[in-house]
C-alpha cells in the first residue's frame, strides 16, 4: 500500500466541491448579467430574449459600456463597471488558463509515474511542461 489515507483524499473532495461551487456561481453570474443587460437596455423581456440570445458575459459587459456611454453614466458608475469587467476578465481568462497549465503539468507527472517505460517516446515539450513553474 502507498500509505494513502482517507485524510489524503479530503483535498480531492474539497477540489470537486470548489469546482462545483465555481461552476454554479459562474452560471448564476451569467444569468444575472444577461438579465441586467435587458434591464439596462430598456428592452422588454420577450424582445430581449430574442435580441440578446447567446450573448456571453464578455460581450454583455461590452454592451454595458455602450449603454453607459449612450445614457451618460457618471464617472463613478462607469468606474464600477470597468472594475467588474476587469475582475471578470481575470477570473475567466487568466486564472482558468493557469489552472489548465497546472493540470497539464499534473497530467504529465502522472504519466511519468505510471508509465516510465514510455518515457523514451514522450512528445516534444514533455520535459518543458514538467519543468514549468507551478502557477499557484
Amino acid at each position: 500500500m502507498l500509505g494513502i489515507t482517507k485524510e489524503d483524499l479530503v483535498p480531492v473532495d474539497a477540489y470537486w466541491h470548489a469546482l462545483g461551487k465555481f461552476v454554479s456561481i459562474f452560471a448564476g453570474v451569467e444569468n444575472l448579467v444577461q438579465t441586467a443587460l435587458w434591464q439596462l437596455s430598456g428592452v422588454n423581456p420577450p424582445t430581449a430574449q430574442a435580441v440578446f440570445s447567446g450573448v456571453r458575459v464578455h460581450t454583455a459587459l461590452e454592451l454595458f459600456g455602450r449603454i453607459a456611454d449612450a445614457q451618460n453614466w457618471d464617472k463613478k458608475r462607469k468606474d464600477d463597471l470597468k472594475y467588474v469587467a476587469v475582475q471578470f476578465g481575470i477570473i475567466s481568462a487568466d486564472i482558468l488558463d493557469k489552472m489548465g497549465n497546472d493540470l497539464r503539468k499534473i497530467e504529465h507527472h502522472v504519466i511519468a509515474l505510471a508509465w516510465p517505460e514510455r518515457m523514451p517516446f514522450r512528445h516534444k515539450g514533455f520535459d518543458e511542461i514538467l519543468a514549468a513553474s507551478w502557477q499557484y
